[in-house]
């Protein structure tokens, strides 16, 4: 090789040495921006989640505080149904983060979970239009001048505790849902690939409670409940 020659192999390499280092520095630049905005992502979703996690608590604390007074109780479904009804009235948990543009940050780490959140926040609107009607008709029936026809005004009272009820159920089971899959993807100890896996191929009976309720629109518990059993269930011959 020549002198020109050599002179210019060492220029073409040091062109090259610049454009590979500007390439290097860019992707570098860009990945640090990359694992920055995700911690900050990360840490919007965690703010979030911890508000809204105390607020799934309390509606499933809440539940469960009233089924088992519901349960206990010797007075008659319907009248049940009713003293629940009143108790929500009096004690139903405080839902403002659920109403909040909070979970618009948790929308994107998992379709199942952000369609719990939803359907928690829609069905609980619902919830509490119902629960405000009936405390309408409850103070309707006891106005001194009662309505003209008191059996048919019974029987709406007792639809209207029907879908608070059914309502008031749903939203406790969303709930618990959300409360469950906010705790694996956000509060989580192992890598969240690692649950997708065991949730795909090794269910809990939280996961087939999750999927059933996304599918059919009612808890589990309730299909299991009404379930009629079959010809040879308990069979004896």
């Amino acid at each position: 090789m020549t002198a020109d020659g050599h002179i210019g192999f060492i220029a073409t390499l040091h062109c090259w040495q610049d454009l590979a280092g500007a390439i290097i520095g860019a992707m570098m630049g860009a990945v640090g921006a990359l694992i920055v905005a995700s911690r900050a992502t990360q840490r919007e979703r965690r703010i979030a989640a911890g508000a809204l996690l105390p607020e799934l608590q309390n509606i499933r604390g809440a539940h469960g505080a009233l089924s088992e007074r519901a349960s206990a109780s010797n007075k008659p479904a319907a009248e049940a149904a009713k003293r629940v009804c009143r108790s929500l009235l009096r004690l139903r948990p405080v839902a403002s983060v659920l109403h909040s543009p909070a979970l618009g940050q948790l929308s994107d780490i998992h379709p199942a979970l952000y369609a719990h959140l939803y359907h928690c926040q829609m069905i609980h609107r619902y919830f509490e239009q119902g629960l405000a009607e009936f405390a309408e008709l409850e103070d309707a029936a006891k106005a001194p001048m009662p309505p003209p026809n008191a059996a048919e005004f019974e029987e709406r009272i007792q639809v209207k505790v029907a879908s608070v009820i059914g309502n008031w159920n749903l939203v406790a089971e969303h709930a618990v849902m959300g409360e469950y899959m906010l705790d694996r993807f956000v509060f989580r100890l192992w890598p969240v690939w690692a649950f997708r896996l065991r949730m795909r191929f090794f269910k809990n009976d939280l996961d087939r409670r999750s999927n059933y309720l996304l599918e059919h629109g009612r808890p589990l518990s309730e299909a299991q409940a009404n379930r009629k059993p079959a010809l040879d269930d308990d069979a004896t011959f």
